[in-house]
């Protein structure tokens, strides 16, 4: 059941946040980098504080830079780390950076019986 969507954005960032039962989607459309990671972090904040398990949707994030990357590296490394899980992105660029990192073999992969959030056609 969903009891919240939220939709922000941040320059190249587009943030859409929907609370299902007991998960939280964030998902990512275009690009994360330095001037709009504050922008994600305050919104998985307010994730992390509702205590349900958090799915962050890359599947449409186009970049990511170093700052974005510190802040999957901070997520991962959250004593409560197992609340999160991920749905990769489709681009080659992001999942070569998760990949050189080592990150993508840390990342929990989202079920695909978790609903997601519904998104318009790219």
């Amino acid at each position: 059941m969903r009891t919240t969507d939220v939709q922000m954005q941040d320059g190249l960032l587009t943030i859409r946040r929907a609370d299902r039962g007991a998960h939280v989607h964030l998902s990512l459309e275009g690009e994360l980098d330095l001037s709009n990671v504050p922008t994600l972090e305050a919104a998985l904040g307010v994730a992390i504080d509702s205590g349900k398990r958090i799915v962050i949707d890359l599947d449409r994030l186009k970049f990511l830079d170093s700052t974005g990357l510190a802040l999957i590296v901070h997520t991962l490394r959250r004593t409560d780390a197992e609340r999160f899980s991920f749905i990769p992105s489709r681009s080659n660029g992001v999942r070569r950076a998760l990949s050189l990192t080592g990150l993508d073999e840390r990342m929990v992969v989202a079920s695909k019986e978790v609903p997601l959030p519904s998104l318009p056609p790219a």
